[in-house]
């Protein structure tokens, strides 16, 4: 099951240590960001669309993202991204 995240919900989720994994996905629409919790996974959303995904045109400025949240290591899946 895919859920969508807030930033102030993933934050509270690092800070109880249920982020198992992340990763920076390609897709067509732009880069997003997925969080694996045991059992689940979820997306990363807009804040200023709220009902939207969060998506980015560089990986650098995905990644600066999750170095502002405290994340170093994640895994980076582009098999979704267009030729």
């Amino acid at each position: 099951m895919t859920k969508s995240y807030k930033r102030a919900e993933v934050e509270a989720l690092l800070q109880v240590g249920a982020i198992q994994s992340v990763e920076i996905v390609g897709t067509c629409e732009g880069m997003c960001i997925r969080f694996h919790t045991k059992g689940d996974s979820g997306v990363l959303l807009n804040e200023r669309f709220p009902y939207n995904v969060k998506y980015y045109a560089k990986i650098d400025t995905a990644a600066k993202l999750l170095r502002e949240l405290g994340i170093k290591k994640f895994t980076v899946d582009q098999s979704e991204w267009p030729e």
